[in-house]
This record gives C-alpha cells, structure tokens and sequence, in this order.
C-alpha cells in the first residue's frame, strides 16, 4: 500500500537475533517499559522493547521526528505539553 509505513514482520522462531544495541534510560523511562511490559504480560523486556518498537515503527499518526536534535533529547517519557516538532 502506497504512502502506508513499513510494518516489520514478527520473526520466526527460527530466525537469530545477531545484533546487540546498547542505550541508556532514566528510571521513569524503564518504568515506563516495565509498565508496558507486566500490563500486556509479556515474557521479558528486551520482548517488551521490540513490541514498542513495532509499534512505533508501523504508527503514521506522530510528526516525523526533528532531525536537528541530539540524541539525549529523545526520550521515552513525554512530559505534558511537551512539542516533539518544534524545538524552538
């Protein structure tokens, strides 16, 4: 479908994950993940993790994220009011 975001396929059992990525949170970010992961029962937080980037990978409804930020400046926990858009 034309213009639709890439929905990455669920891997098979038989597929190896060979890649490791390593990122830092602050403790309201992993206990935002952690909440995520005991409300929808899911086996571990790396599975916890890859379902939120599914998801986010596949969700057309939030703005493109401002290339002219660093990388600290994106976080898992969005403050109220808070404008992903426009730094300014």
């Amino acid at each position: 479908m034309i213009g639709s975001p890439p929905f990455p396929p669920v891997p098979d059992k038989a597929s190896k994950r060979t890649e490791k990525l390593q990122i830092m949170l602050s403790d309201e970010e992993l206990d935002a993940i952690e909440n995520w992961r005991y409300l929808y029962r899911l086996p571990s937080r790396a599975a916890a993790i890859r379902d939120l980037i599914r998801r986010g990978i596949s969700n057309a409804v939030l703005p493109n994220p401002p290339s002219d930020r660093s990388s600290g400046e994106f976080g898992v926990v969005i403050e109220p009011n808070e404008d992903l858009q426009d730094p300014k």
